[in-house]
């Protein structure tokens, strides 16, 4: 059995492992940078009505829109599905010094919504859902919320 002086000894122990692994998980979150493009903004009236033509359940070619947004650190996600495939895009701003969009329009440039865009390759699918998005919302100026690719 424990004495009492043990009990507190280990209760401290504890106490201070507690302290060391909430310490560590925040700094390594705020090292990566994790919530630095995480602050969600409110939709505007523009990109509300940009966004209208390709609300949820909306037919996109053969895709149809299963998620669209909120609106992150400037840009906007927009999940299409088709079938058992899942496509996730990003709708920027366009940014000619910045990596080269899968496709466009004037005011708007489409990429895949991945993480390590310059090592990623599209598959046609990819690719064909993102002409397709494109050609949709071609018609429309995109909203001044959109900024370019972060």
């Amino acid at each position: 059995m424990l004495g009492r002086r043990s009990m507190l000894w280990m209760l401290l122990a504890y106490a201070g492992l507690t302290v060391v692994v909430v310490a560590t998980s925040t700094a390594h979150a705020w090292l990566a940078g994790s919530g630095r493009d995480e602050v969600v903004q409110p939709a505007s009236a523009s990109l509300r009505a940009f966004v209208a033509a390709v609300a949820p359940g909306t037919t996109v070619g053969r895709w149809v829109v299963h998620e669209v947004g909120p609106l992150r650190g400037g840009n906007l996600r927009v999940e299409l599905r088709a079938g058992g495939e899942r496509v996730a895009l990003t709708l920027a701003r366009p940014d000619m010094r910045g990596p080269q969009p899968l496709a466009g329009t004037a005011t708007l440039a489409l990429y895949p919504a991945v993480h390590d865009l310059a090592a990623y390759t599209p598959t046609p699918a990819v690719q064909q859902a993102a002409t397709e998005l494109a050609s949709v919302l071609a018609q429309r100026e995109a909203p001044p919320d959109l900024s370019p690719l972060h």
